[in-house]
């Protein structure tokens, strides 16, 4: 069974940037690709939102399904201790936006290690592409598009993106030009081959637990091959990214500058004060499984085969580009996947 890329919510792929991704590995800010072959893609799930500067006064009730459910709090540290990840060097943590280069894998680093069942993933959550500073509406805007205030769902009230004094009222990661990405080292833990026949199916699609995984980011539902965490494809406001007009180079883009903000003005469900994390909502289509297929046979391209590898849903299922054999299109189910 595997998971492709569908429409506009597709995701899939990663240069296995940076080190190696098996089982002994420890990775380091350097240029190496990995290992990984197989192929499909897939889907994504809520993130943060923006649009407008208007202000609101949050009435969560004004929800039609009113607000989020609790999910599974997070692992403890001693639970993520216990499991075999691999840690990453200090310069992971501490790498910045100005400082990422070419030279060191644009910042980016992942340590990927399995055991008999499980596959471990060690990310700093930085892409290992050049970022843009990003205002989700523009700079000068909020982070809230105008249906998000009508429908009482704006997360980040009373925000601006990408102002003067930004940097010292949201914090690192926020620039006079839009926000960046700031390290935060994140842990997954999933099976190495998922189960399609499981008879407790559907189940809630965030629980890590109902999959015998593990995740320190809890929106996340997969992860691409180059530790980039895969969300779904609506904002924090659970407003579709397409709907809302959203621009995202390569499918992702950062949550907003919160490590300042005072969140008790945030409703409930509001993603914690943490500064920019990086994240796909889509396809990251600038990233070599898929400019393989495209960059033309001339220039080894293989655009006959079947798709590579792009990450792991958190179910253990592989997630892979747009071909199916000998480079069809594939024909998937209602979660987006096939045997």
């Amino acid at each position: 069974y595997q998971r492709r890329v569908r429409g506009n919510a597709e995701l899939a792929a990663a240069k296995l940037s940076i080190s190696k991704r098996d089982t002994t590995d420890n990775s380091t800010m350097d240029n190496s690709t990995d290992n990984s072959t197989d192929n499909s893609t897939m889907d994504n799930s809520t993130d943060n939102s923006t649009n407008s500067n208007s202000t609101n006064d949050m009435n969560m009730s004004d929800r039609p399904d009113g607000p989020p459910p609790n999910r599974e709090p997070p692992p403890t540290q001693e639970e993520i201790d216990a499991e075999p990840f691999l840690e990453l060097p200090d310069i992971c943590s501490n790498i910045t936006w100005e400082n990422a280069t070419r030279d060191n894998n644009w910042g980016n680093c992942v340590n990927i290690t399995t055991d008999a069942t499980h596959r471990y993933i060690t990310s700093n959550s930085v892409p290992d592409s050049y970022y843009n500073p990003y205002c989700p509406i523009g700079r000068g805007y909020g982070y809230c598009i105008d249906l998000e205030y009508e429908l009482g769902r704006c997360m980040f009230p009373n925000l601006t993106c990408g102002q003067d004094d930004s940097p010292e009222i949201l914090g690192p990661g926020a620039t006079t030009l839009g926000d960046v990405w700031v390290p935060n080292v994140n842990y997954y833990k999933m099976r190495l081959n998922g189960n399609p026949t499981q008879s407790d199916r559907p189940s809630d699609m965030y629980s890590a637990n109902a999959v015998d995984a593990l995740k320190s980011m809890g929106p996340a539902l997969a992860v691409a091959i180059n530790g980039i965490p895969i969300l779904g494809p609506n904002d924090a406001g659970d407003i579709s990214i397409d709907e809302a007009g959203l621009q995202l180079a390569c499918g992702g883009h950062v949550t907003p500058p919160l490590a300042l903000v005072n969140t008790s003005i945030f409703p409930p469900g509001a993603p914690p004060p943490t500064a920019p994390i990086y994240h796909y909502h889509k396809a990251p289509n600038c990233l070599e499984p898929f400019t393989q297929d495209y960059k033309g046979i001339s220039r080894g391209s293989t655009p006959n085969e079947h798709g590579k590898l792009t990450g792991w849903a958190m179910d253990g299922f592989g997630i892979y580009t747009y071909q199916d054999h000998k480079g069809e299109t594939p024909i998937v189910d209602e979660c987006g996947g096939h045997f």
